[in-house]
């Protein structure tokens, strides 16, 4: 090989994995784009609900229907918001789980953990807040639920004053 063809085929090497590396980067990632917001649905609910399973259960109240008109798509930002404690039992610590669903589907980024409380520690409360995003999404009405999971058995998700609000973009 000569002297020049040696670092020329290093660059292109080096390019090669730099674009594999950023390729795997971007794969990662769904972007979603939309237009302007055409319609916001919003719910609050003082809550005070506990949860003691493991199973995705419907948070009381945090249950709406957004329409996506006729000869549109649309893309959703979903945000839910709540006052939350974890607890659990001292030796495991707790795990507690918010998910959204449209139309029953989980929405993008899936089940999150939403609160946590370490082995022998005593709970403490806070509000946390999370954004989900669906879409394009077909003309029609559209169900968007919060559900709520405990990640170990004998643990208690608490949840107090929250809100859901739904932003439709026209895709």
């Amino acid at each position: 090989m000569s002297k020049l063809r040696k670092p020329a085929a290093i660059a292109v090497l080096a390019l090669v994995a730099i674009l594999a590396v950023e390729g795997a980067a971007l794969a990662a990632a769904v972007g979603r784009n939309g237009k302007a917001v055409t319609a916001v649905r919003t719910l609050t609910s003082q809550g005070g609900t506990n949860f003691t399973t493991a199973n995705w259960i419907d948070v009381p109240d945090m249950k709406l229907f957004v329409t996506v008109p006729k000869d549109q798509k649309a893309i959703l930002v979903i945000t839910y918001s709540a006052d939350t404690m974890c607890s659990g039992n001292a030796s495991y610590g707790a795990v507690c789980l918010i998910r959204v669903t449209v139309d029953g589907q989980d929405t993008a980024p899936g089940g999150v953990q939403w609160s946590y409380n370490y082995a022998n520690e005593t709970p403490e409360s806070g509000v946390a807040s999370m954004q989900w995003v669906a879409g394009p999404l077909s003309p029609g009405d559209h169900q968007v639920k919060v559900q709520a999971s405990i990640g170990n058995a004998n643990n208690t998700f608490w949840l107090g004053q929250q809100t859901l609000t739904v932003l439709r973009s026209r895709f």
